[in-house]
This record gives structure tokens, sequence and C-alpha cells, in this order.
């Protein structure tokens, strides 16, 4: 346990001060449930350390005021007296959705590396069929020295002994690993809640950017790619839904142009 635990924290000093080696590290182990522990600590704890932030009086009070929405000045304490029940809410559905969401986004990004892994790293075994003398010797019994081996060879026959489907689980670990910074959002909220100055939104936004730096290192780890296809397959499914709404867009325009004159 005391092993599990030194190389727990070595991997998370090693994502935060040397990411490429130890994503590259955390995708090959696949450590799956230590993935699971960071991606609860950091999708809850700055949920919950800015929690009470958000329902500061000084913050949440203006929105609940008479004048913006009248009658519903009494619901500032009323959410004051029901945050132990909102935050229990936060924990238990965030242990159910955060794991999944964190699923099926691993699942798109791998789908994406699938179409732009290279036709030839899909080769699982190169081409033997020089080889069947030697083969034949072993099948024989005979011992075959293997002086004459390329050791490329070898290395390729290492290197894709494994489907490209297993690399999914490397790829959720280490992308899980990633989200590690959020995690100091906690000290943020805290020191935002202490001096009531809202350092949340700008720190927020920074760590959010360093994470998804993290993840496009991680599929390029993971897949070999170069950072350039790595962030490719990452943003695939945000440029996807881009090009839908923009072809949407242009096809509501030209349905609609025919009309605009009449409407003048």
């Amino acid at each position: 346990m005391k092993d599990w635990f030194k190389d727990f924290l070595d991997d998370i000093s090693g994502v935060l001060f040397t990411p490429s080696a130890a994503l590259k590290k955390i995708a090959g182990e696949k450590k799956v449930l230590q993935a699971v522990i960071i991606l609860f600590l950091s999708g809850l704890l700055p949920d919950i350390s800015g929690y009470r932030h958000t329902m500061n009086e000084n913050i949440l009070r203006p929105f609940v005021s008479r004048d913006i929405f009248p009658g519903l000045d009494g619901v500032y304490p009323a959410l004051t007296r029901a945050m132990p029940y909102i935050v229990a809410f936060m924990i238990i559905s965030g242990i159910l959705i955060i794991p999944l969401l964190h699923f099926i986004f691993t699942a798109v990004v791998e789908l994406a590396c699938q179409f732009l892994t290279p036709g030839k790293a899909r080769n699982t075994l190169p081409d033997t069929s020089d080889d069947v003398p030697e083969q034949n010797a072993v099948n024989a019994g005979e011992t075959v020295p293997d002086s004459n081996v390329n050791p490329m060879t070898q290395i390729q026959v290492r290197s894709h002994e494994l489907p490209a489907s297993a690399t999914g689980v490397g790829l959720f670990t280490s992308m899980a690993f990633a989200t590690l910074p959020m995690i100091l959002m906690v000290p943020v909220n805290l020191l935002s809640t202490l001096t009531g100055i809202n350092l949340s939104l700008l720190s927020s936004i920074l760590l959010r950017l360093w994470v998804v730096v993290l993840q496009v290192i991680s599929v390029r780890e993971t897949h070999g790619f170069t950072t350039g296809r790595a962030a490719l397959a990452y943003f695939a499914l945000p440029l996807v839904g881009l090009a839908v709404i923009l072809v949407m867009i242009i096809m509501l325009l030209t349905v609609a142009a025919p009309l605009i004159p009449n409407m003048l």
C-alpha cells in the first residue's frame, strides 16, 4: 500500500511538472482506479469549495432581490438552509455522472484517433513470408540463430502486439490524470471566500486551458501522434458540431432567401 501511494504521488507530480513522460507512463500502465480518484477530486472538490463562495450573501442576494425578481427576496435564507442537502446531492450526482461523462468524451476522442491513425500503424504484425524456412526449422525443433533478424522488425512486433482498441483504457486513464490542475481551484475558491474578491472566473479559465493542453498531450503520447494530429482528434467533436451548425444555417438561409423580399 505504501508503494501504491508513493507511485500515485509520483504520477501526480509528474503530470504537473513533466507531463509528457508522466502521461505516457500512465497511459501504458492503465491505472484505472487512480484515474477515477483523480476524476472525483478534480470534479467534486472545486464545486464543493466554491459553493459557499457562491452562496455568499453579497453575491447571491442581488440576484434574488425585489428589484430584479419581485417576490424572491426571501429565497436567500431558504437556499442557505438547504446548502447541506444541495452539497450532498452534488456529491452523489458527481460520483455517478463524472466518470460517465469522461468515459463518453474519451470514447469519442478514441474513435477520432482510430480514423486519424496512419494505415501502416494498424498492421499488428509485419510480413514474415520470407521467414518460412526459419519458422519450419523452429517447428521441427531446430535452433535457428536470430542474428539476421532486423532489430526494427522485433520492435515493430512488440509495439503492435496489442490491437489499436487497447489504447482506449490508456487514453481514459491519462486524460483523467490530465484534469488534475482543476484541484487547484480549491485554494482559489477558499481565498475568494475569505477575501470577498472573486478570483474564481479567471482562475477557472486558466486552469481549464491547462487541462486542455494536458489532455492533448495525453492523446499525443498514447497514440504516438504529432501535436497537430492529437489536437485534431481532441477537438474533433466540437469541430464536427460546428460544421453541422454551419451547414444547418446555410440550408436555412438558402430556404429562407426567397422569402426575404416578401417580408420587407
